[in-house]
């Protein structure tokens, strides 16, 4: 008998508890108010997207401003500016601005190009009164062997799935970096993920030896296997090692979060303004500089 009371007056007790807590949550929804936070604007910088590269056909160099973290559009154009690039030889060449879109264009007389394995290159940008500029050497590519696919067995189950693979032969007698970039459709494949770097690609030294699976298959969209009659296109783009560090601290800054996200920092840049006043944030440039050797292949999947 002795437990039943006990038994019974526990149970009054929760149900005081919930009678007294039921009011104070209507209260918590009623007080809730939405708060519009005004956030300052930031600094506005010069944005270079400058790479050159021995393809054939028309060059094109991109600039355009900052814009602020929680501003939902495309980054504003820098228009009006002058924008050169030499190389070692002494030859200048003029990006033209294509009606005021940020984009800078150098079109070939038919056969020449700006890029030759081996030569330097200075980058050169007037815009509002600052002077920036970048250097680098052009580093070659590799000759590409063939691309081909294969089918791969779908999770625990019987069905398969096409997956490509290109096949390709580090460089002899010298240390390597390389971009690999893939089109699906003529369409680059251009999310955070799919950034693919590769350093000496080949087992121990690289040198002279087939890249390795990772790099081979890496072209692969692991969430959307190839399907009959998509063109595939691999591109191998040869870079030196600061900009080999740059494209990882990208793929690092955009794909960082989670549990375990680190604190964001600046990435590099090999821009830099050669005007005495670089000290304000609005007269330091962001982006990068590069004349890259290319190389590609491309089939279509069966």
């Amino acid at each position: 008998m002795k437990k039943l009371i006990l038994v019974k007056n526990y149970l009054l007790s929760l149900s005081k508890g919930f009678m007294i807590f039921m009011p104070a949550l209507f209260f918590l929804v009623a007080c809730e108010e939405k708060i519009d936070i005004k956030l300052d604007s930031g600094t506005s910088q010069l944005t270079v997207d400058a790479w050159i590269t021995d393809k054939p056909g028309s060059q094109v160099i991109v600039l355009t401003k900052t814009a602020d973290y929680f501003v939902n559009s495309t980054s504003p154009a820098a228009t009006g500016a002058t924008v050169k690039v030499f190389d070692d030889l002494g030859h200048e060449f003029l990006f033209v601005e294509d009606a005021s879109t940020g984009n800078y264009i150098w079109t070939p007389a038919v056969g020449d190009t700006i890029a030759r394995v081996g030569h330097s290159y200075a980058l050169d940008i007037l815009f509002e009164g600052e002077h920036y500029v970048s250097e680098t050497t052009m580093q070659p590519s590799v000759v590409m062997d063939s691309l081909t696919q294969y089918k791969e067995i779908s999770g625990f189950g019987t069905d398969s799935v096409i997956r490509a693979e290109f096949w390709a032969r580090d460089n002899f007698g010298r240390q390597d970096f390389y971009w690999i970039r893939t089109y699906r459709n003529g369409t680059f494949n251009n999310k955070p993920s799919a950034i693919l770097t590769a350093q000496e690609a080949a087992f121990g030294n690289g040198d002279g030896f087939i890249f390795i699976v990772p790099y081979r298959q890496g072209i692969n969209d692991f969430e959307k296997p190839f399907e009959p009659g998509e063109l595939v296109k691999v591109e191998l783009y040869g870079i030196n090692e600061n900009t080999y560090n740059f494209l990882n601290q990208a793929q690092s800054q955009m794909i960082n979060g989670g549990l375990f996200a680190t604190p964001p920092y600046n990435i590099i840049t090999n821009i830099r303004n050669i005007n005495p006043n670089t000290t304000k944030t609005e007269h330091k440039p962001v982006g990068w500089f590069e004349v890259c050797g290319t190389a590609f292949i491309q089939k279509m999947i069966e």
